[in-house]
């Protein structure tokens, strides 16, 4: 099953206005990941901030749909990954 990521709000009284720029991807695509795994990370004015992917279930990494150094708000489209339903988590 295919689910999109999107950027969540990141702090207490982010606004749709406020950006986040990607400081780098952990991953790259086709890659597998664990739950809880590393997809991002992104800085904001208050900090830097790791994204997780927020599924409870191995993924693979279908699409990247943001690069490095670009610029984010709320519920932009991040990455697409495909849920592998016969996974575990500690499957790799």
């Amino acid at each position: 099953m295919r689910q999109d990521v999107r950027l969540p709000v990141l702090y207490g009284g982010m606004s749709e206005h406020d950006e986040a720029t990607i400081v780098h991807w952990y991953v790259q695509e086709q890659d597998v990941i664990q739950p809880e795994g590393l997809l991002l990370r992104v800085e904001t004015a208050p900090s830097l901030t790791d994204i997780p992917q927020p599924f409870s279930k191995t993924c693979r990494v279908l699409k990247l749909h943001k690069r490095a150094g670009d610029t984010l708000h709320i519920g932009d489209l991040l990455a697409t990954l495909e849920i592998l339903e016969n996974s575990t988590p500690n499957e790799t």
